[in-house]
């Protein structure tokens, strides 16, 4: 993903909800596994009227597998190549009805190309969906993975450096679908444990609640509402004698309106304002406008213009 080292301005979420390290502000593709992946969503451009901060360069949204087929389903599979590289996999599912069950176990390592380069990972997945009625479902799902990394260094100068990471977590969902409306609410809580050879052991945590709602108030218009609590805290030692502990953390409250209204299946045109409070920064002002027009059958002309923002992450502020 583009942006800084690491990168804190595309946002990656899972299933809508945020996935970054609560400390750095970043995401951590290594505890992601495509087994449990049904299909990729991205957004070009900045998002932060819909996600807020972190998405100035855009969005990327990993939509998870559930189980879709009546009963029990299974599938493994094993790789072997060079450098002693090594994929394991094992997931499976079960539908009766109204009730579903979705779990994989990943375990992949090698080890490198150089000396001192090795790689490890166990990552686990579970998620469980209830279907109430044609117009309510409910959802669960927890994630955890634990990998250790080894950096040699560059060859000229060889310095051996090490990680012992550890990430979880675990949302919970409710959602509607109407003729004419449709949301929910989402519930997030995000925490990993690092420690690395020099010294550095941290923890973090990043936690949630969405809410939004969608209504089409008549032919070719679509209004969302919505409203967003997050919070990240963490807590680090550098190494450093005398070095004290500290727990920080830094929260925001936001609400949006996002409206759509197509005329003549030609013409589309949008536009929204998001407000967002940071509890140290105060109030983000956040709009939004766009258009798509059809052309001819095999041309689109897309326009838009807004904003994106990035609130400075734990450690920029304190560490």
């Amino acid at each position: 993903v583009g942006g800084t080292a690491p990168n804190t301005q595309v946002l990656v979420l899972i299933d809508g909800h945020p996935q970054f390290q609560g400390l750095f502000s970043h995401p951590l593709p290594d505890a992601y596994v495509s087994s449990d992946v049904a299909r990729v969503e991205v957004i070009r451009g900045p998002a932060s009227i819909l996600y807020g901060s972190n998405a100035m360069g855009g969005a990327i949204n990993i939509i998870t597998k559930k189980q879709t087929n009546e009963g029990f389903s299974g599938n493994a599979r094993l790789s072997y190549g060079s450098y002693n590289t090594q994929k394991y996999m094992a997931s499976g599912g079960f539908k009766e009805g109204k009730i579903s069950v979705f779990a994989s176990l990943n375990h992949d390592r090698t080890n490198g190309h150089r000396d001192t380069s090795e790689f490890k990972i166990v990552n686990g997945f579970v998620k469980a969906g209830l279907e109430i009625n044609k117009n309510f479902s409910v959802s669960a799902d927890l994630s955890l993975a634990d990998f250790n990394s080894q950096d040699p260094g560059t060859i000229f100068n060889p310095a051996f450096f090490g990680i012992d990471i550890l990430r979880g977590k675990t949302s919970f969902a409710v959602k509607n679908r109407f003729d004419k409306a449709e949301g929910g609410l989402i519930a997030f809580y995000n925490f990993g444990n690092h420690e690395f050879t020099d010294g550095w052991i941290s923890k973090d945590y990043h936690t949630g609640i969405s809410l939004y709602q969608g209504f089409q108030l008549f032919q070719g218009n679509r209004i969302t509402l919505g409203a967003d609590y997050k919070m990240v805290s963490g807590i680090a030692n550098s190494g450093v004698p005398g070095a004290a502990d500290t727990w920080h953390d830094v929260s925001d409250i936001a609400g949006y309106t996002y409206i759509q209204q197509t005329f003549f299946e030609k013409l589309i045109l949008s536009a929204g304002l998001r407000l967002e409070n940071n509890s140290m920064f105060g109030l983000e002002t956040v709009p939004q406008a766009g258009f798509s027009f059809l052309a001819t059958e095999n041309t689109t002309v897309k326009g838009s213009f807004s904003k994106g923002f990035r609130s400075p992450s734990l450690m920029e502020l304190y560490l």
